[in-house]
């Protein structure tokens, strides 16, 4: 729960600036944030010391009357509070299908669309939330030269990568615009996007700053492959040449016939798995039959689930732009973390003598809406102070132990 401290004159960070001010640490404001100079890590809020609270004079970012509600009292050290950041990748669907269609009753494109819930203006949700995750982009397609399909440049063209890092929002859209589809681009390899999304995670780096490795499979036709056998038929009337083959046309009406790749797609999904890697689909097509079974298939595997078990995982299938938005905010906001990282230990004896403000607000220990101590060096906001942290984008936490309880690193 909430408690209201004595007034205080307090400042909303921008960027959830996490503070840190344990009795023998002080906590500094996100350098980013401020506009100043990065240190060696841009997302650790570095320490001041002897005693200083850490945010600079007036004039330098921080309010004139600004004062931190929870103060240092003892007279050395140091010490880093840091975001615990999920690694998110958008696996996007780059066939043609994508800008040659309609976003159901929308006039923009599927991938104009998608484009804006993701990255335009403030209101795009890596905008929105990356000061909070890392989040890559990767656009999977098979482009045609000659009359033919590229195999060369499957599934993943040259430029069409960002790998995750912080503050990608401006990159990511440029690489959407640089991959933005257009004849002569054509399948839909999902599969094989799918596997080296998984495997350009960098495994080997996680550590106690990093947290979940996430895939968002955004997509809106039947998977195939970079190279395969396609019948060309002439015409959305003509039927395909074997009976399992589906039918896949542009809007001017040129079509293929293919056998879609639905198990070969399901088996990458369980290797993200199997890695430690979840994935969530988004579909900006309008899903039945087969198609609809094999996205819930997806999903459920996605997140560690039967394929065909009783209980079936999200499925993301907005019906407008505006659902849109809010899916992909609600699914991002899911795997954002209330837990940060210190660089020191906490007495987990004695956590309760700490105190720990959301905003200037003190949150109880052990509390449902309140903090925790998850481990010696991990705190975590809970129930509602953790969705205030991971949502508001001015939130942020300081904390404070006895010298006795909290050894700096």
């Amino acid at each position: 729960m909430f408690t209201r401290p004595t007034p205080h004159a307090l400042h909303a960070l921008a960027l959830a600036t996490l503070l840190v001010a344990p009795g023998c640490t002080a906590g500094d404001e996100d350098e980013r944030a401020r506009g100043l100079p990065a240190g060696p890590d841009d997302d650790a809020l570095g320490g001041a010391g002897a005693g200083s609270t850490g945010l600079d004079s007036p004039g330098q970012g921080a309010d004139d009357d600004f004062t931190p509600l929870l103060t240092p009292q003892c007279p050395m050290g140091s010490a880093v509070a840091t975001r615990i950041k999920p690694e998110i990748v958008i696996v996007v669907d780059g066939s043609i299908s994508m800008t040659d269609f309609g976003f159901r009753d929308d006039d923009r494109s599927r991938w104009d669309v998608l484009k804006s819930a993701l990255v335009d203006g403030s209101s795009g949700v890596v905008k929105r939330f990356e000061d909070r995750a890392r989040f890559g982009v990767r656009v999977f397609q098979s482009a045609a030269e000659s009359g033919g399909l590229n195999a060369r440049s499957c599934p993943y063209p040259d430029g069409s990568v960002v790998d995750p890092l912080p503050s990608n929002a401006d990159v990511i859209a440029q690489t959407l615009d640089n991959n933005r589809p257009d004849m002569p681009v054509g399948t839909t390899p999902t599969a094989r996007g799918l596997r080296e999304a998984y495997d350009g995670f960098d495994r080997d780096a996680l550590d106690r700053e990093l947290g979940r490795q996430v895939v968002v499979l955004t997509t809106d036709g039947e998977p195939n492959d970079c190279v395969g056998d396609f019948d060309v038929v002439a015409s959305f009337l003509e039927d395909c040449p074997q009976p399992e083959q589906i039918r896949s046309c542009t809007a001017g009406g040129t079509c293929v016939c293919f056998v879609p790749s639905f198990d070969d797609t399901v088996q990458a999904v369980e290797y993200g798995q199997g890695l430690g890697v979840d994935t969530y689909v988004l579909s900006l097509a309008e899903a039945g039959g087969p198609f609809a079974e094999h996205l819930q298939a997806l999903a459920n595997v996605g997140v560690g689930m039967a394929r065909d078990g009783g209980q079936a995982a999200p499925l993301y299938v907005p019906n407008d732009p505006e659902q849109l938005a809010q899916q992909l905010s609600e699914l991002i906001s899911l795997n954002v973390s209330c837990e940060v990282t210190l660089n020191g230990t906490v007495d987990e004896q004695r956590a309760m003598e700490g105190m720990v403000a959301l905003n200037g607000e003190l949150l109880d220990y052990g509390d449902a809406d309140g903090w925790t101590l998850v481990d010696e060096r991990t705190i975590r906001a809970e129930g509602v102070a953790c969705e205030r942290f991971k949502t508001e984008s001015t939130a942020y936490l300081e904390a404070s132990f006895p010298c006795e309880v909290f050894t700096v690193d």
